[in-house]
């Protein structure tokens, strides 16, 4: 190989590098600021592992609609997804961890 194919060569593995990169990238959605729904304002810090499919606004909203108030500070509110009160009045409600991570916000 000449030097301008060794270069165009290695010009041509750097942009594919970086068309890689940019759409892992964009293939994570987190943060998600959802719009707030049924008193709460959501935002999604983190997805579930595989094989669960990706947590979105309307599942975080379905999940937090079971959080019961004025039940115990530490709920099982689905098999996978437990959430926990933080007893602060700071506009932070709940956090949930399980199908994904998020945090419920009065809104």
């Amino acid at each position: 190989m000449n030097r301008k194919s060794v270069v165009l060569s290695a010009l041509a593995t750097i942009l594919s590098a970086g068309v890689v990169l940019a759409a892992t990238a964009s293939a994570n959605p987190y943060p998600t600021q959802c719009p707030a729904q049924g008193g709460y304002r959501i935002t999604i810090t983190s997805g579930p592992n595989a094989p669960l499919k990706p947590l979105d606004c309307s599942l975080a909203n379905s999940i937090a609609a079971k959080f019961v108030k004025s039940g115990p500070m530490h709920q099982q509110v689905t098999p996978l997804t437990a959430c926990d009160a933080t007893g602060a009045d700071t506009g932070l409600l709940f956090t949930c961890v399980g199908e994904g991570q998020f945090f419920v916000y009065r809104a």
